[in-house]
This record gives structure tokens, sequence and C-alpha cells, in this order.
């Protein structure tokens, strides 16, 4: 399969590039010092497909205020204090915890620099924060959204079964083998680029109805002139006569 067909969106950033997925991606994290280490390694050793990184905490309403906490091991950074884990985790250490602001991904989505393409669909990897930010600001770009994974620690106890009342009804479903991966169903995905295809007609439709009026436009214009021009002529032939 083409690889350029789908984009990638991953929320926590990978340790290197070689775990970056082979297709286009954009990567948010919440820490800039973890960017800032993959982004020396792009430079050593670019992503063939393009990759756009964002230090950000997505959130389920513009500007909300999210604490975000930090461990000793950064896999566990996020929205969830200790106390959201049951039986706790004895050699986790909390670093610090500050209060960030969000940004919902649909206006990150909507502000990238790299171009995605509007047949292009979105595969999602939720490794930090609220997944639920994910489907409650997803904006338009949810319709788009055909896969997404959960990979943080702990996030079949902590999100899985609120996420699947989310994901359900948008005609997603879970991986049979019980990995924390949804997928739209077939009869889902056929809706979606039914309406991706109907979109893109009525695109074509305003560009070529916007040309006609420009040509029409245009012509409307040469004609005045042309007459303007007999006019000149006509007036200057009957000052020599």
């Amino acid at each position: 399969m083409d690889p350029d067909r789908r984009f990638h969106v991953l929320i926590g950033a990978p340790l290197l590039v070689d775990h970056l997925p082979e297709a286009p991606c954009c990567v948010i994290d919440a820490d800039q010092d973890q960017l800032d280490r993959l982004e020396q390694d792009l430079a050593a050793r670019p992503h063939a497909h393009g990759c756009e990184l964002h230090c950000a905490v997505l959130a389920r309403q513009a500007d909300a205020p999210i604490d975000w906490y930090r461990f000793n091991d950064r896999r566990w950074d996020g929205t969830l204090s200790f106390s959201a884990w049951p039986g706790g985790r004895p050699n986790l250490q909390l670093q610090d915890r500050s209060t960030r602001v969000g940004i919902e991904l649909s206006a990150l989505l909507d502000g990238l620099s790299m171009r995605v393409d509007a047949m292009q669909f979105l595969t999602v990897s939720v490794g930090q924060g609220d997944p639920l930010a994910v489907v409650e600001a997803g904006g338009a770009w949810l319709d788009r959204i055909e896969a997404l994974q959960l990979t943080a620690p702990a996030a079949e106890t902590c999100w899985a079964q609120l996420l699947e009342a989310r994901l359900q009804p948008l005609g997603f479903k879970r991986s049979r083998d019980g990995a924390l991966v949804w997928k739209r169903t077939t009869a889902a995905m056929q809706r979606l680029c039914n309406k991706q295809l109907e979109h893109q007609r009525n695109s074509l439709a305003e560009e070529r109805d916007e040309l006609k009026r420009y040509l029409q436009e245009a012509h409307a214009a040469t004609a005045e002139l042309e007459r303007r021009h007999q006019e000149e002529m006509l007036h200057l032939k009957l000052q020599l006569e």
C-alpha cells in the first residue's frame, strides 16, 4: 500500500527516527527537550516522507488549563496522577507537576506547515496525555481518522472503556486480539470515502463555476474595449474628414 495514503499523528515523541512510521507524520509532545533530541536525529537522518514536530498538550477544549505530571519514567508523563493507577507504581517518582494550556487537535492540524491531502486518512497513536481529547476536539479531522491506537502504560485500565464508548458510535471497532487499536469498519470507511469524493466533486464544480465566471467577465471586458476602440476610431475618422 502506498505509505503516503495515510498521515500519521503521534502523540508522544519516539526516541529515534527509526521509530517513526514509514509515512508522512506529525509528532506532538509536551516535552520540548524530547522533541529537540528527535529533531537532532532527523537532521542527521531525514525522514523520507516528512515529519513535523509540535510541543503541545492536547485538550478537549481550547485554552483549557491542564494539570501535567512528569515522572522519572517519561512513558508515564501525562494528565494522570498516582491516584489514577490501581495498585500504584513503587519505582515511579513524580518529578514535577505543572499547569499547561491545552490546544485542540483540530487547531493544531489546521496549522500544520505540511500539506495533508484531502484524500489522506489519519492514523493516530496516543502514547501521552488524554486520548479523549482526540475525539472531543478533533473537529472535521475526526471524520478522517481511520485508526486510533493507545500505547501509553496502563491505558487499558485508565482509558479503554471510556474510549470505546466514544468510538463505537462513530463506526470504530476494537481489534479482536485485544490490542488497544480501534479501526473504522469497512462500511464506515466506505461512507467516509464517498463523503470525501463528494466534497472533492463539489470543490471541482465550484472551481469550474469560478473559472466560467472569470472567462465571462474577461469576454465582457474584451468586448467593451473593442467597442470603445471602434468609437475612438470613428471619432478620429470624423475629425480627419
